[in-house]
């Protein structure tokens, strides 16, 4: 069974079979968004001063619709665009969940307690409790009001119709017996009391002399003889006290932090599922993970130095050596080293490797990861550092291999532990630039707008994605990206989108593929839950490329012609004329994702059977070395 916002809420509500109740707790278990929005569901249900959509508005609404759609009688894409309301929107998420919980209570019988029962037929008397009132004479205008009964109907013995005298009185007296009494003690603690009479001796009598006690006769003590000081060891022949050993970079208390951020920070929850925004000020721990977002930089401090966390970038405080003053390990984007007082080297961790870098006191080195994925290949090559040196003389050491870098220069560290060949291009404006540039401070803080304290970061995210401003939309795409939520940039990607935005969800998917491990896997599960097989394993290959002899094939030009008009998802048909005008150097040709049976596919057919394409140059694409 597949997992989506219906059967989520069945699973909830407890009406599945105990075969998909399997499944879909399966499924929950290994999806990160399907555990925030079972939390966010259970949150809105519970939500006391949501009101429900309206008919009216910005966000209309008809109840035929919800219906529709919980009986699953709803047209695909009306479903999906359903579902994005919901996921976008707390009332309509909650007004959905809310019905289908009170459907599946339908037909269950209701249990009533015996007192309440009880309490009903005390508070309505009907026509059986009353006596038949003989019939009116003609000429009364009005009837005689009829007489309250008294006397108890049978079946109804157990039930008085009126309580008692004392049972009505009693509380009111009981009330007024407690006032008199508060009354009167009030009125005795306010009354002085009389004190007893003291009595005065009239013939007082001259108080005796004090008795004298003679102490007993005691001989004196023999006179001790006074101990002779031993000579005190001169000052270094005394023992000195060892001095308590610091816990070697254990730093229980913090082994970084950051003075303060810009944009925001992300580290683990605190039962290690979602995000929660880091603090500043605030003690970091050996072994905490940060996601830094895009496009933000932050300073992170470790003991005498410092490193700044640029755009996506994601580490963990690793545990520093003796001569080291911090280590990180990189997992993915870039870093900037600022070099502190003392010879202490700043290490950084990737992939089994140490780098440590030392670097004269204020200099700055930058490091990134590369991760390469090879076309036409499912596994990613290893990765690689990239290690920018602006100025300055700079020494890396990775374990036996060391390398003396003289800026501005770039070298690299293979994954075999090597260093590459050192080259003289031009240093990226990232490691130099700190300060970020007018427009992206201002679509910076647009983005950072729409993350509220308080709600779930994937919440903001989807949010945000509705945003007409594409710069910030593209944000949130690679914020997605960033917290491994590849199933909404999956989304992305296969609905119409702005360019920038559309590329941005192509480079995450890219890169996740790039990255191996359980990244990888996260973007081959998204795009099987969204395209099905074979188009999963198809997308996938798109979104990898071909080999410099595939693309010389053209066997690979007509598939990929035949993918723009038979591929059922647009972002299939998209990642098609992508890898097309690659491999022939040409632009779409008026082909349209949206309206696949154009005059633009036709242009292509006719493109491949006439075999122009061999006349065009068709570089091969470009990956990441």
């Amino acid at each position: 069974m597949r997992l989506t916002l219906r059967t989520l809420i069945a699973w909830l509500d407890d009406t599945l079979t105990p075969a998909e109740v399997r499944t879909i707790g399966q499924q929950v278990a290994e999806s990160p968004f399907a555990k925030d929005l079972v939390e966010r569901v259970q949150r809105v249900t519970r939500q006391r001063r949501l009101t429900y959509p309206g008919d009216l508005g910005s966000e209309p609404t008809d109840a035929n619709l919800v219906s529709s759609y919980l009986d699953n009688e709803l047209a695909p894409d009306q479903v999906a665009d359903y579902e994005k309301r919901c996921l976008t929107s707390d009332v309509h998420l909650a007004e959905v969940a809310s019905v289908h919980q009170i459907l599946s209570l339908i037909g269950q019988k209701a249990k009533v307690p015996a007192d309440a029962k009880l309490r009903m037929y005390r508070l309505v008397r009907g026509r059986e409790t009353t006596k038949e009132q003989a019939p009116a004479p003609a000429k009364a205008a009005r009837p005689a009001p009829p007489k309250p009964v008294s006397e108890p109907i049978e079946g109804w013995a157990s039930i008085p119709t009126r309580r008692p005298l004392w049972e009505r009185l009693a509380p009111a007296a009981l009330v007024l017996a407690l006032i008199a009494l508060f009354g009167w003690s009030a009125i005795r603690s306010l009354r002085p009391e009389a004190s007893p009479p003291v009595a005065v001796n009239l013939n007082p009598r001259p108080p005796e002399p004090p008795k004298v006690v003679e102490p007993p006769l005691i001989p004196p003590a023999e006179p001790k003889p006074e101990p002779v000081a031993e000579p005190s060891p001169p000052p270094e022949a005394m023992p000195r006290p060892e001095a308590p050993k610091a816990a070697e970079n254990s730093a229980p208390d913090g082994a970084g932090t950051f003075d303060a951020i810009q944009g925001v920070v992300l580290r683990p929850g605190p039962d290690g599922t979602g995000w929660d925004r880091a603090e500043a000020k605030a003690p970091l721990k050996v072994r905490t993970r940060l996601l830094n977002l895009a496009p933000f930089r932050n300073t992170l401090k470790l003991g005498k130095s410092e490193v700044d966390l640029v755009d996506s970038t994601e580490v963990v405080i690793d545990e520093a050596a003796k001569d080291e003053s911090g280590t990180l390990d990189l997992r993915r984007g870039f870093l900037v080293l600022h070099s502190g007082e003392g010879p202490a080297p700043v290490a950084v961790r990737f992939d089994g490797q140490v780098l440590a870098v030392s670097a004269p006191a204020g200099s700055v080195v930058g490091v990134e990861r590369v991760p390469t994925l090879m076309p036409g290949q499912s596994e990613p090559a290893p990765a690689r550092l990239r290690i920018f040196v602006p100025d300055g003389r700079v020494v890396l050491k990775a374990g036996e291999a060391e390398e003396t870098v003289n800026g501005p220069a770039e070298i690299s560290l293979l994954a075999s532990g090597k260093f590459g060949e050192k080259g003289r291009q031009p240093i990226p404006a990232w490691v130099t630039e700190s300060t970020p540039s007018g427009f992206q401070k201002e679509v910076g803080d647009q983005f950072v707008a729409l993350l509220r304290p308080g709600r779930p970061i994937l919440s903001d995210l989807v949010e945000a994605m509705d945003d007409p401003q594409k710069d910030v939309k593209r944000m949130a795409v690679l914020a997605l990206g960033s917290i491994g939520s590849m199933e909404q940039v999956v989304e992305v990607v296969s609905r119409k989108e702005e360019a920038s935005v559309h590329r941005a969800g192509v480079e995450v998917l890219r890169s996740g593929l790039a990255q191996g491990g359980e990244t990888a896997r996260a973007v081959r599960e998204a795009l099987v839950r969204q395209y099905d097989r074979p188009w999963a394993d198809i997308t996938e290959k798109l979104l990898a490329g071909f080999r410099p002899e595939e693309a010389k094939d053209e066997l690979t030009l007509v598939k990929l012609v035949e993918y723009l008009g038979t591929a059922p998802s647009r972002g299939t048909r998209e990642l098609a004329l992508d890898n097309l005008r690659t491999l022939t150097g040409r632009d779409s040709l008026e082909y349209d994702p949206d309206n696949p049976e154009g005059k633009g596919l036709k242009a292509w057919q006719d493109l491949v059977r006439k075999g122009e394409t061999a006349k065009e140059a068709r570089p091969a694409p470009k990956t990441n070395r």
